[in-house]
Protein backbone atom coordinates (compact mmCIF):
# COMPACT_ATOMS: atom_id res chain seq x y z
CA UNK A 1 0.00 0.00 0.00
CA UNK A 2 1.46 3.37 -0.98
CA UNK A 3 1.40 5.99 1.63
CA UNK A 4 1.13 9.52 1.11
CA UNK A 5 2.32 12.23 3.83
CA UNK A 6 -1.57 13.57 4.04
CA UNK A 7 -2.81 9.81 4.75
CA UNK A 8 -0.24 9.64 7.86
CA UNK A 9 -1.12 13.57 8.96
CA UNK A 10 -4.56 12.33 9.25
CA UNK A 11 -4.20 9.08 11.14
CA UNK A 12 -1.93 10.87 13.78
CA UNK A 13 -4.57 14.18 14.18
CA UNK A 14 -7.13 10.55 15.02
CA UNK A 15 -4.90 9.10 16.90
CA UNK A 16 -4.08 12.51 18.52
CA UNK A 17 -7.94 13.12 19.10
CA UNK A 18 -8.38 9.17 20.84
CA UNK A 19 -5.49 10.55 22.70
CA UNK A 20 -7.19 13.61 24.22
CA UNK A 21 -10.14 12.18 24.58
CA UNK A 22 -8.63 8.72 26.46
CA UNK A 23 -6.57 11.69 28.74
CA UNK A 24 -10.18 13.51 29.45
CA UNK A 25 -11.75 10.16 30.57
CA UNK A 26 -8.78 9.14 32.63
CA UNK A 27 -8.52 12.77 34.04
CA UNK A 28 -12.17 12.98 34.79
CA UNK A 29 -11.70 9.41 36.34
CA UNK A 30 -8.83 11.02 38.67
CA UNK A 31 -10.86 14.24 39.48
CA UNK A 32 -13.71 11.59 40.18
CA UNK A 33 -11.65 10.06 42.86
CA UNK A 34 -10.27 13.09 44.06
CA UNK A 35 -13.96 14.40 44.82
CA UNK A 36 -14.66 10.98 46.96
CA UNK A 37 -11.57 11.62 48.86
CA UNK A 38 -12.20 15.09 49.45
CA UNK A 39 -15.73 13.97 51.01
CA UNK A 40 -14.28 11.30 53.23
CA UNK A 41 -11.72 13.46 54.72
CA UNK A 42 -14.59 15.94 55.03
CA UNK A 43 -16.49 13.78 57.24
CA UNK A 44 -13.50 12.46 59.29
CA UNK A 45 -12.53 16.40 59.88
CA UNK A 46 -16.14 17.04 60.84
CA UNK A 47 -15.90 13.61 63.92
CA UNK A 48 -12.28 15.32 64.73
CA UNK A 49 -14.19 18.59 65.24
CA UNK A 50 -17.09 16.87 67.27
CA UNK A 51 -14.36 15.09 69.36
CA UNK A 52 -12.37 17.85 70.17
CA UNK A 53 -15.32 20.04 71.03
CA UNK A 54 -16.49 16.91 73.45
CA UNK A 55 -12.90 16.77 74.78
CA UNK A 56 -13.10 20.62 75.49
CA UNK A 57 -16.73 20.38 77.49
CA UNK A 58 -15.01 17.44 79.59
CA UNK A 59 -12.11 19.61 80.28
CA UNK A 60 -14.67 22.49 81.66
CA UNK A 61 -17.08 19.66 83.70
CA UNK A 62 -13.62 18.49 85.18
CA UNK A 63 -12.32 21.43 86.29
CA UNK A 64 -15.62 22.74 87.76
CA UNK A 65 -15.71 19.40 89.46
CA UNK A 66 -11.79 19.65 91.01
CA UNK A 67 -13.17 23.22 92.14
CA UNK A 68 -16.19 21.80 94.16
CA UNK A 69 -14.14 19.29 96.06
CA UNK A 70 -11.50 21.91 96.77
CA UNK A 71 -14.45 24.08 97.77
CA UNK A 72 -15.70 21.03 100.03
CA UNK A 73 -12.17 20.74 101.05
CA UNK A 74 -12.15 24.15 102.49
CA UNK A 75 -15.20 24.00 104.50
CA UNK A 76 -14.25 21.34 106.40
CA UNK A 77 -10.95 22.84 107.45
CA UNK A 78 -13.29 26.11 108.30
CA UNK A 79 -15.60 24.22 109.98
CA UNK A 80 -13.19 22.66 112.25
CA UNK A 81 -11.21 25.81 113.03
CA UNK A 82 -14.10 27.45 114.03
CA UNK A 83 -15.28 24.92 115.66
CA UNK A 84 -11.72 24.92 118.04
CA UNK A 85 -12.19 28.49 118.24
CA UNK A 86 -15.29 28.02 120.04
CA UNK A 87 -14.95 24.83 121.82
CA UNK A 88 -10.98 24.34 122.40
CA UNK A 89 -8.99 21.10 123.11
CA UNK A 90 -10.26 17.56 124.27
CA UNK A 91 -8.62 19.37 127.76
CA UNK A 92 -10.26 21.91 127.97
CA UNK A 93 -13.59 19.69 127.80
CA UNK A 94 -12.61 17.35 130.33
CA UNK A 95 -11.60 20.30 132.76
CA UNK A 96 -15.17 21.53 132.29
CA UNK A 97 -16.77 18.25 132.92
CA UNK A 98 -14.95 17.89 135.75
CA UNK A 99 -16.21 21.19 137.30
CA UNK A 100 -19.78 20.94 136.60
CA UNK A 101 -19.29 17.29 138.24
CA UNK A 102 -18.24 18.52 141.58
CA UNK A 103 -20.86 20.91 141.61
CA UNK A 104 -19.63 23.86 140.01
CA UNK A 105 -21.15 26.08 137.20
CA UNK A 106 -19.76 26.35 133.86
CA UNK A 107 -22.12 27.87 131.56
CA UNK A 108 -19.63 27.85 128.78
CA UNK A 109 -19.56 24.15 128.51
CA UNK A 110 -23.08 23.87 127.85
CA UNK A 111 -22.34 26.90 124.83
CA UNK A 112 -19.26 24.45 123.62
CA UNK A 113 -21.17 20.84 123.94
CA UNK A 114 -23.81 22.82 121.45
CA UNK A 115 -20.94 24.57 119.39
CA UNK A 116 -19.28 20.85 118.73
CA UNK A 117 -22.70 19.26 118.04
CA UNK A 118 -23.36 21.61 115.37
CA UNK A 119 -19.94 21.59 114.25
CA UNK A 120 -20.27 17.73 114.17
CA UNK A 121 -23.61 17.97 112.18
CA UNK A 122 -21.71 20.09 109.31
CA UNK A 123 -18.88 18.12 109.23
CA UNK A 124 -20.74 14.49 108.18
CA UNK A 125 -22.86 17.10 105.44
CA UNK A 126 -19.50 18.90 104.32
CA UNK A 127 -18.00 15.22 103.98
CA UNK A 128 -20.76 13.73 102.35
CA UNK A 129 -20.99 16.81 99.76
CA UNK A 130 -16.79 15.57 99.45
CA UNK A 131 -17.49 12.13 98.73
CA UNK A 132 -20.14 12.99 95.87
CA UNK A 133 -17.79 15.80 94.59
CA UNK A 134 -14.62 13.20 94.86
CA UNK A 135 -17.01 10.42 92.61
CA UNK A 136 -17.94 13.06 90.65
CA UNK A 137 -14.45 14.39 89.79
CA UNK A 138 -13.14 10.71 89.08
CA UNK A 139 -15.77 10.12 86.65
CA UNK A 140 -15.27 13.70 84.61
CA UNK A 141 -11.32 13.00 84.61
CA UNK A 142 -12.00 9.40 83.32
CA UNK A 143 -14.79 11.28 80.70
CA UNK A 144 -11.55 13.87 80.04
CA UNK A 145 -9.32 11.09 79.30
CA UNK A 146 -11.74 9.19 77.31
CA UNK A 147 -12.43 12.58 75.13
CA UNK A 148 -8.97 12.72 74.57
CA UNK A 149 -8.29 9.33 73.09
CA UNK A 150 -11.15 9.85 71.05
CA UNK A 151 -9.61 12.79 69.62
CA UNK A 152 -6.15 10.89 69.21
CA UNK A 153 -7.57 8.55 67.45
CA UNK A 154 -9.76 11.11 65.26
CA UNK A 155 -6.32 13.05 64.44
CA UNK A 156 -4.80 10.21 63.16
CA UNK A 157 -7.65 9.33 60.75
CA UNK A 158 -7.92 12.62 59.75
CA UNK A 159 -4.17 13.03 58.65
CA UNK A 160 -4.57 9.34 56.96
CA UNK A 161 -6.89 11.03 54.43
CA UNK A 162 -5.32 14.35 54.15
CA UNK A 163 -2.62 12.47 53.03
CA UNK A 164 -5.05 10.16 50.59
CA UNK A 165 -6.09 13.80 49.41
CA UNK A 166 -2.51 15.33 48.80
CA UNK A 167 -1.52 11.72 46.89
CA UNK A 168 -4.57 11.75 44.52
CA UNK A 169 -4.22 15.35 43.83
CA UNK A 170 -0.97 14.90 42.43
CA UNK A 171 -2.07 11.75 40.34
CA UNK A 172 -4.64 14.26 38.93
CA UNK A 173 -2.41 17.12 38.35
CA UNK A 174 0.04 14.82 36.82
CA UNK A 175 -2.88 13.65 34.31
CA UNK A 176 -3.41 16.80 33.95
CA UNK A 177 -0.28 18.08 33.12
CA UNK A 178 0.80 14.40 31.14
CA UNK A 179 1.98 15.77 27.20
CA UNK A 180 -0.10 13.58 24.86
CA UNK A 181 2.22 12.02 22.51
CA UNK A 182 0.70 10.59 19.01
CA UNK A 183 3.06 7.61 17.58
CA UNK A 184 3.12 8.79 13.77
CA UNK A 185 4.95 4.84 13.62
CA UNK A 186 2.35 2.92 14.84
CA UNK A 187 -0.35 4.87 12.42
CA UNK A 188 1.79 4.26 9.58
CA UNK A 189 1.95 0.54 10.81
CA UNK A 190 -1.80 0.60 11.25
CA UNK A 191 -1.43 0.63 7.32
CA UNK A 192 0.29 -1.09 6.52
CA UNK A 193 -0.68 -4.54 8.80
CA UNK A 194 -4.49 -3.27 8.63
CA UNK A 195 -4.93 -2.40 12.04
CA UNK A 196 -6.73 0.33 13.33
CA UNK A 197 -9.63 1.08 15.28
CA UNK A 198 -11.55 -2.20 15.52
CA UNK A 199 -15.03 -3.07 14.80
CA UNK A 200 -16.52 -4.35 17.60
CA UNK A 201 -16.44 -1.52 20.90
CA UNK A 202 -18.35 1.79 21.71
CA UNK A 203 -18.74 4.47 19.68
CA UNK A 204 -17.21 7.80 20.22
CA UNK A 205 -20.09 10.29 18.50
CA UNK A 206 -23.41 10.34 19.34
CA UNK A 207 -26.40 10.26 17.14
CA UNK A 208 -27.19 13.87 17.06
CA UNK A 209 -23.93 14.90 15.51
CA UNK A 210 -23.77 11.76 13.45
CA UNK A 211 -27.03 13.49 11.63
CA UNK A 212 -25.95 16.99 11.57
CA UNK A 213 -22.34 16.11 9.81
CA UNK A 214 -24.51 14.57 7.24
CA UNK A 215 -26.46 17.65 6.91
CA UNK A 216 -23.65 19.87 6.96
CA UNK A 217 -21.36 17.97 4.45
CA UNK A 218 -23.61 15.77 2.26
CA UNK A 219 -27.33 16.10 0.53
CA UNK A 220 -29.09 13.14 1.52
CA UNK A 221 -32.08 12.09 -0.13
CA UNK A 222 -35.28 13.92 0.64
CA UNK A 223 -36.67 10.35 1.99
CA UNK A 224 -33.99 9.77 4.11
CA UNK A 225 -35.08 11.37 8.05
CA UNK A 226 -30.97 10.91 8.74
CA UNK A 227 -31.92 11.94 12.34
CA UNK A 228 -34.01 8.75 12.58
CA UNK A 229 -31.94 6.80 10.86
CA UNK A 230 -28.37 7.74 13.06
CA UNK A 231 -30.82 6.77 16.29
CA UNK A 232 -31.20 3.50 14.48
CA UNK A 233 -27.36 2.79 14.04
CA UNK A 234 -26.58 4.16 17.44
CA UNK A 235 -29.22 1.15 18.75
CA UNK A 236 -28.48 -1.58 16.55
CA UNK A 237 -25.22 -0.67 16.96
CA UNK A 238 -25.34 -0.68 20.71
CA UNK A 239 -27.06 -3.92 20.83
CA UNK A 240 -24.36 -5.86 18.78
CA UNK A 241 -21.50 -4.05 20.48
CA UNK A 242 -20.55 -2.58 16.57
CA UNK A 243 -18.80 0.75 16.61
CA UNK A 244 -22.21 2.96 15.20
CA UNK A 245 -20.60 6.33 14.56
CA UNK A 246 -17.72 4.14 11.70
CA UNK A 247 -20.67 2.01 10.78
CA UNK A 248 -22.06 5.20 9.91
CA UNK A 249 -19.48 6.61 8.26
CA UNK A 250 -18.67 3.43 5.85
CA UNK A 251 -22.72 4.01 5.28
CA UNK A 252 -21.99 7.51 4.46
CA UNK A 253 -19.35 5.93 1.88
CA UNK A 254 -21.56 3.23 0.03
CA UNK A 255 -24.34 5.94 -0.52
CA UNK A 256 -22.60 8.91 -1.11
CA UNK A 257 -23.90 10.74 2.29
CA UNK A 258 -27.36 9.11 1.45
CA UNK A 259 -28.75 10.31 -1.84
CA UNK A 260 -27.76 7.04 -3.01
CA UNK A 261 -26.63 8.73 -6.49
CA UNK A 262 -25.06 6.35 -8.92
CA UNK A 263 -25.82 3.33 -6.57
CA UNK A 264 -26.78 -0.30 -6.88
CA UNK A 265 -29.61 0.41 -4.37
CA UNK A 266 -32.39 2.73 -4.02
CA UNK A 267 -33.20 5.27 -0.24
CA UNK A 268 -36.72 2.60 -0.42
CA UNK A 269 -34.22 -0.26 -0.16
CA UNK A 270 -33.17 0.93 3.51
CA UNK A 271 -29.82 -0.46 2.60
CA UNK A 272 -26.90 1.84 3.59
CA UNK A 273 -23.71 -0.04 3.04
CA UNK A 274 -24.47 -2.12 -0.45
CA UNK A 275 -25.44 -5.14 1.43
CA UNK A 276 -25.57 -7.83 -1.27
CA UNK A 277 -24.29 -6.11 -3.80
CA UNK A 278 -21.49 -6.79 -6.03
CA UNK A 279 -19.90 -6.28 -9.07
CA UNK A 280 -21.61 -8.53 -10.99
CA UNK A 281 -24.59 -8.05 -9.25
CA UNK A 282 -28.24 -6.20 -10.44
CA UNK A 283 -29.02 -5.21 -7.04
CA UNK A 284 -28.50 -5.19 -3.22
CA UNK A 285 -30.52 -6.59 -0.24
CA UNK A 286 -34.05 -4.85 0.11
CA UNK A 287 -34.86 -4.48 3.86
CA UNK A 288 -38.92 -3.68 5.25
CA UNK A 289 -37.57 -0.54 7.42
CA UNK A 290 -34.62 1.42 8.54
CA UNK A 291 -34.22 0.09 11.39
CA UNK A 292 -34.00 -3.29 9.93
CA UNK A 293 -31.83 -1.91 7.15
CA UNK A 294 -29.40 -0.73 9.92
CA UNK A 295 -29.71 -4.19 11.92
CA UNK A 296 -28.57 -5.75 8.83
CA UNK A 297 -25.45 -4.21 8.78
CA UNK A 298 -24.23 -4.57 12.61
CA UNK A 299 -24.86 -7.94 12.73
CA UNK A 300 -23.26 -8.87 9.31
CA UNK A 301 -19.88 -6.20 10.93
CA UNK A 302 -20.17 -8.12 14.11
CA UNK A 303 -20.53 -11.52 11.94
CA UNK A 304 -16.78 -10.07 10.35
CA UNK A 305 -15.67 -9.53 13.22
CA UNK A 306 -16.32 -11.80 15.73
CA UNK A 307 -15.56 -15.78 14.76
CA UNK A 308 -17.96 -16.95 17.65
CA UNK A 309 -20.79 -14.84 16.20
CA UNK A 310 -23.88 -17.10 15.29
CA UNK A 311 -28.16 -16.61 15.32
CA UNK A 312 -28.19 -17.26 18.61
CA UNK A 313 -25.69 -15.23 19.86
CA UNK A 314 -27.13 -11.74 18.16
CA UNK A 315 -28.96 -9.41 20.27
CA UNK A 316 -32.20 -9.25 18.03
CA UNK A 317 -33.14 -12.22 15.23
CA UNK A 318 -31.24 -12.09 12.53
CA UNK A 319 -32.21 -10.60 9.42
CA UNK A 320 -29.84 -12.00 7.30
CA UNK A 321 -28.26 -15.72 6.61
CA UNK A 322 -27.15 -17.27 9.96
CA UNK A 323 -23.70 -15.87 10.70
CA UNK A 324 -22.02 -19.52 11.42
CA UNK A 325 -23.13 -20.31 7.54
CA UNK A 326 -21.32 -17.15 6.47
CA UNK A 327 -17.53 -18.20 4.79
CA UNK A 328 -16.15 -14.54 6.46
CA UNK A 329 -17.35 -14.92 9.46
CA UNK A 330 -14.47 -13.66 11.94
CA UNK A 331 -12.43 -12.83 9.00
CA UNK A 332 -11.98 -8.63 10.40
CA UNK A 333 -11.70 -7.55 13.47
CA UNK A 334 -10.64 -4.10 12.31
CA UNK A 335 -12.29 -1.42 9.47
CA UNK A 336 -9.03 -1.39 7.62
CA UNK A 337 -9.24 -5.31 7.42
CA UNK A 338 -12.41 -4.75 5.43
CA UNK A 339 -10.40 -3.35 1.74
CA UNK A 340 -10.32 -6.20 -0.62
CA UNK A 341 -13.55 -8.29 1.65
CA UNK A 342 -16.19 -6.18 2.32
CA UNK A 343 -15.07 -3.78 -1.21
CA UNK A 344 -13.09 -4.58 -3.71
CA UNK A 345 -11.51 -1.65 -3.18
CA UNK A 346 -8.17 -1.87 -1.21
CA UNK A 347 -8.18 1.58 -0.33
CA UNK A 348 -11.48 1.02 1.52
CA UNK A 349 -10.39 1.02 4.58
CA UNK A 350 -8.20 4.43 4.41
CA UNK A 351 -11.59 5.84 3.42
CA UNK A 352 -13.66 5.36 6.53
CA UNK A 353 -10.65 6.18 8.88
CA UNK A 354 -9.93 9.06 6.88
CA UNK A 355 -13.50 10.26 6.72
CA UNK A 356 -14.51 9.41 10.26
CA UNK A 357 -11.36 11.71 11.38
CA UNK A 358 -13.70 14.22 9.73
CA UNK A 359 -16.65 12.85 11.76
CA UNK A 360 -14.79 13.87 14.93
CA UNK A 361 -13.49 16.57 13.90
CA UNK A 362 -16.85 17.75 13.36
CA UNK A 363 -18.33 16.35 16.47
CA UNK A 364 -15.61 18.54 18.56
CA UNK A 365 -16.01 21.48 16.77
CA UNK A 366 -20.08 21.45 17.30
CA UNK A 367 -19.30 20.91 20.75
CA UNK A 368 -17.01 23.33 21.60
CA UNK A 369 -19.12 25.68 19.84
CA UNK A 370 -22.33 24.54 22.18
CA UNK A 371 -23.45 27.46 24.47
CA UNK A 372 -22.49 26.24 28.28
CA UNK A 373 -25.34 26.00 30.20
CA UNK A 374 -25.80 28.00 33.26
CA UNK A 375 -24.95 26.69 36.21
CA UNK A 376 -27.54 25.08 38.54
Amino acid sequence: MVLDAASIDRLTAEARILAEQARAAELAAAAGRTAEARAVLATAQADLDSAVALEETAGVITVERRREVDAARRRIAGIAADAYMRVGTDRDDLLSRLRVGTGGTDPGYVDAQNTRIFADQALRATRADLARGEEQLRVAEAEERAAERSVEDRRVVADQRQGAVVALEAAEAAVRDRPIEVEVTANVASLLEATGPTILGDSLVGAEDMAAFVRARGRPHPTVDVEELALAFVDEGGAEGVRADLAWVQSILETGWFSFANSMVYPGDHNYAGVGACDSCSRGFIFDTPQLGARAQMQLLKAYADPTTTAASLARPSVLRPPERLSVRGCCSTWMALAGVWATNREYGVKILTLYDELLRFSAQRRSAAPVPPPA
